[in-house]
């Protein structure tokens, strides 16, 4: 029997899907936003590095991203 082109139609295996390609474009942000922070040396504590890799929600990231690029510090970029 040959599955190579059996595509799963389960709604738990689109589901989980979505989530893994959602966990995955949150943990790309979060990576950004600390690579800006970085070129631009701007330190990061350990609470704030934890804060941005924790975070989930892409709207929020991409805010930060924004942030990051202008911010003062750190603090200031995940500062709501």
């Amino acid at each position: 029997m040959n599955l190579s082109g059996y595509k799963f139609k389960s709604e738990t295996y689109k589901r989980l899907v979505a989530e893994d390609i959602a966990e995955a474009e949150a943990k790309a942000e979060a990576r950004a936003v600390l690579t800006v922070l970085s070129t631009r040396k701007l330190p990061v504590s350990d609470d704030v590095r934890a804060k941005i890799l924790a975070c989930t929600d892409l709207a929020v990231l991409e805010r930060w991203l924004q942030r990051a690029v202008t911010a003062s510090n750190a603090e200031e970029v995940v500062s709501d």
